[in-house]
């Protein structure tokens, strides 16, 4: 969904004349319209929002919630504790625009799972607040801003900050979890640091269990059909099994897309899912002919770049399957490599002598870490002791064409992973995935013709598992396997025993080749060259046949592509 609200009080030249608001253009391109009163409108993008009374004026809460806030009874000089008060009473996707009395903005709170997106422009005592930037949105009294390049510069050097910069001129993101004040001040209201510091009791799989079962209908309720990716992994196949108990809708898609090389081909675990679930798979080849389109040079209008949309082929394809076949939600398994915890690292281990002290070092875990890393016993010990004993922020990991005279900030660029000295490491790392996976609510062709629905990054899900420690999530240094045993009596054997992955490196590469004149314009002459960015001469370099064979660096190439299109589409 998206949402526009605003007060415009100013009537000069062209602040209603151009009919940026006018109920029939608005509803022409599926938004619903809405005058509140003191000059304040929203207009809504498929569903409903809701007007809710507390002391000193209304909260007006846009998205989808699961639970019934409570705002009675709040200190109305407090908007931290009405913000605690909805984390607590709710969750969903949605953001809170606090009003006073006459419709001046008090602060914009978002919800912890970033889900829809939310920034705000202020002018004078006018204010917008929105998840998207469509066309009508700008007008002679409100010219399209431009970019902000420091912003960009910082998203290069540190991608994973995407969901939390500012990147247009005027605007102001607000920070998953965060309370922005009328004065521009914020306040953390949540973050997964804060919460996994704080005291809450560790779920078992039982636990866990549960609370995908809760988050999954809820999540799901109301849509007649779905396209359920089962792209044979563990993570989509929980999602899907939990789903299926819950909904036993004929109407559901359930969707497996395979590339044309071995590696990318799950065929085999997603017919074992389908056949456990008692469901027909759908199956979509992607073919070598499709390879050309697997990479756009445009990109709409959007608070910040997509990369749901860098896989412009997929993207393209899950938006004419849901159009083909009405439907409107996409479910996926997003998330579950960092919530349930894959990546073997001796972090695991750090954490469990963070906990226990030296008599960890006796436990399974540093030997099943050692054969999951291919190395020595003795050196996953070392790494976990001195990790142990380091207190920093997981290391940024910028672009490698970044111009070495781009000047960026030391500390973290996402408000999430500041003030970690409290957690431990691999509890970091984790918390550095869920950052970075906050890009997966991004707007893009197939969210715009359906909701996309990640049940593993919805607050429960992640609460539940940043409350368990990552050696309990990975019981023994075993990946996920607190997750297989959750789910042990609903998948196939083949998938629960599974501990490879598929790769589609090997497709994208192929995409970045067959685009390869393209993107030496696109890049070469393009706003990041000219900015100086990227430099120009190793980008040259990297889009040379040798160089990307030996390096390899297609994901970076075809980001940086996208980052680029969407700086055209503004500057």
């Amino acid at each position: 969904m998206s949402f526009v609200a605003a007060r415009i009080r100013r009537r000069g030249t062209g602040s209603d004349a151009d009919g940026r608001w006018a109920r029939t253009r608005l509803e022409s391109q599926g938004w619903r319209n809405c005058d509140l009163g003191f000059g304040v409108r929203i207009a809504v993008q498929a569903k409903e929002f809701r007007r809710l009374a507390y002391s000193d004026g209304e909260v007006l809460l846009i998205g989808e919630i699961t639970g019934e806030p409570n705002l009675s009874n709040l200190d109305a000089r407090s908007l931290e504790t009405l913000c605690s008060s909805l984390v607590k009473s709710i969750w969903g996707s949605y953001v809170a625009l606090i009003l006073d009395r006459e419709g001046g903005l008090q602060g914009v709170f978002r919800d912890p799972s970033g889900a829809l997106d939310c920034v705000i422009w202020r002018s004078s005592e006018d204010w917008t607040v929105s998840s998207d930037t469509p066309d009508w949105l700008f007008g002679p009294d409100r010219p399209s801003p431009g970019v902000a390049w420091p912003g960009i510069a910082r998203l290069l050097g540190d991608p994973s900050s995407l969901s939390s910069l500012d990147l247009l001129d005027g605007a102001c993101t607000v920070t998953p979890g965060e309370l922005v004040l009328r004065d521009g001040s914020t306040r953390c209201i949540w973050s997964p640091g804060a919460f996994a510091a704080s005291s809450h009791g560790s779920v078992d799989a039982e636990g866990l269990r549960n609370v995908v079962d809760l988050v999954v209908p809820n999540l799901t309720r109301g849509r007649e059909g779905l396209l359920v990716e089962i792209s044979g992994g563990l993570d989509s196949a929980i999602v899907a099994a939990s789903l299926r108990r819950a909904d036993p809708s004929e109407n559901h898609v359930w969707f497996n897309a395979y590339g044309p090389y071995s590696e990318s081909d799950e065929r085999a675990y997603a017919d074992a899912v389908a056949n456990t679930l008692g469901v027909d798979l759908t199956l979509h080849r992607r073919t070598i002919a499709d390879l050309a389109a697997g990479l756009s040079f445009d990109h709409p209008r959007t608070p910040r770049p997509s990369l749901n949309r860098m896989d412009a082929a997929y993207d393209a394809l899950l938006a004419d399957v849901c159009d083909a076949q009405e439907l409107d939600g996409i479910v996926t398994g997003k998330g579950g490599d960092v919530v349930f915890g894959q990546t073997a690292s001796s972090t695991i281990l750090a954490d469990q002598i963070h906990d226990h002290g030296l008599r960890a070092l006796a436990q399974p875990t540093g030997v099943v870490l050692a054969r999951r890393m291919r190395r020595s016993v003795w050196r996953v010990m070392r790494g976990a002791l001195a990790a142990a004993r380091d207190p920093r922020p997981p290391a940024k990991s910028g672009f490698r064409l970044l111009h070495p005279d781009v000047a960026l900030p030391e500390s973290a660029s996402h408000p999430w992973l500041r003030h970690l000295h409290e957690v431990p490491p691999a509890k970091r790392l984790q918390i550095a995935g869920l950052v970075s996976h906050l890009a997966m609510h991004g707007l893009s062709r197939r969210s715009a013709r359906a909701k996309l629905i990640h049940p593993l990054l919805s607050q429960p899900v992640m609460e539940a598992c940043l409350a368990t420690p990552l050696y309990q999530l990975a019981s023994q240094g075993h990946e996920r396997l607190l997750a297989r045993q959750a789910f042990v009596d609903r998948l196939p054997e083949s998938v629960l025993a599974r501990r490879s992955k598929g790769e589609l490196g090997a497709y994208y590469g192929k995409v970045v080749a067959a685009n390869l004149a393209r993107l030496r314009t696109h890049l070469l002459e393009g706003h990041l060259s000219n900015q100086g960015l990227i430099d120009r001469a190793e980008t040259e370099q990297a889009l040379q046949p040798d160089d990307l064979i030996w390096r390899g660096d297609y994901v970076e190439i075809m980001t940086l592509a996208l980052v680029e299109s969407w700086c055209r589409a503004w500057a």
